[in-house]
């Protein structure tokens, strides 16, 4: 009850780290099984993303198209892959062939997840939305993608898909691609755990827990979502995710390879800083920025 509280709180301030908190948790300090852990952070999300999703819902900050085209592709993709993850998890008698799966999933969100904080603060996203080209199959194929990984390891509906979706539509606003992202994850989420149901894999007493800590959690994180740093918060959870894909892989070859693909990005960004100032620095020197309000500057409005 009380994990499920904290992945609520997360999920309610920041609109993401759901999946990709609470199923290795659960696999780590619960010792609970790989496809277990899945099934049961499918349905405990699926009554927590509501919460913030109708609060976006509230503000405008949804493109009903998107997730209409989003949902066509992920909901088919998300069930079929729901239903087969016990043929994964129950492939070998010695090891759960499903833990690598969640892994790479969560060293892959963690780092597209992190890059792309480091891109925002690159290249910030547009101020007004402008006109709205839709793109339907390249929306409906990163539905499929998202639904299926979602499915298989109920990780990716905030990281990954929102990564596809800023690259897809760079004149939507931040808080329209999260908003847009959380509303079309509950159908995601609700076909992926329907799938699990089916194939017998819900563990009623440990996700009516998770469910009872995590919706209140989720209303909290909500109410103070306003008043949170969300990028700092944001950073840290990536951080988090990617350190939990190297637990789940394990340390030894796990941690490298977190550590290798941090430094990649960064690596990558900072070479980019060389060729072109990042936008504060343009802004000290005075190169580009909207111009200064009437009287406010270095000396009196005229």
């Amino acid at each position: 009850m009380v994990v499920g509280a904290t992945v609520g709180l997360i999920v309610g301030m920041t609109g993401a780290g759901g999946g990709a908190l609470l199923t290795p948790v659960l696999i780590l300090f619960l010792g609970v099984k790989a496809k277990v852990a899945v099934s049961t952070d499918l349905v405990a999300t699926l009554f927590m993303r509501p919460v913030a999703g109708a609060l976006h819902a509230r503000q405008g900050t949804v493109v009903p198209r998107i997730v209409l085209l989003l949902s066509a592709g992920s909901v088919p993709a998300g069930f079929l892959a729901g239903w087969s993850a016990h043929l994964i998890g129950s492939a070998t008698q010695t090891k759960d062939a499903l833990s690598p799966c969640i892994a790479v999933a969560l060293l892959l969100s963690g780092v597209l997840a992190l890059g792309r904080r480091l891109w925002a603060a690159r290249h910030p996203r547009p101020a007004t939305t402008g006109e709205l080209v839709i793109r339907p199959v390249l929306t409906v194929l990163i539905g499929v993608a998202g639904g299926a990984l979602v499915g298989i390891t109920s990780v990716g509906s905030g990281t990954l898909m929102l990564v596809g979706l800023a690259a897809l539509y760079p004149q939507l606003k931040t808080s329209q691609l999260v908003g847009t992202d959380l509303v079309q994850a509950v159908p995601l989420v609700g076909a992926a755990a329907l799938g699990h149901w089916a194939a017998s894999d819900l563990h009623l007493a440990l996700t009516a827990s998770v469910v009872i800590g995590g919706v209140p959690g989720a209303f909290i994180g909500a109410l103070f979502s306003r008043r949170m740093p969300e990028a700092p918060l944001a950073t840290i959870v990536s951080i988090i995710v990617l350190l939990s894909g190297a637990a789940v892989l394990g340390w030894r070859v796990g941690l490298p390879v977190a550590g290798a693909l941090a430094v990649g990005i960064v690596g990558v960004l900072l070479v980019e800083r060389r060729s072109k100032p990042w936008p504060v620095d343009v802004a000290r020197q005075g190169e580009v920025g909207p111009p200064a309000p009437v009287g406010v500057g270095k000396g009196p409005a005229t």
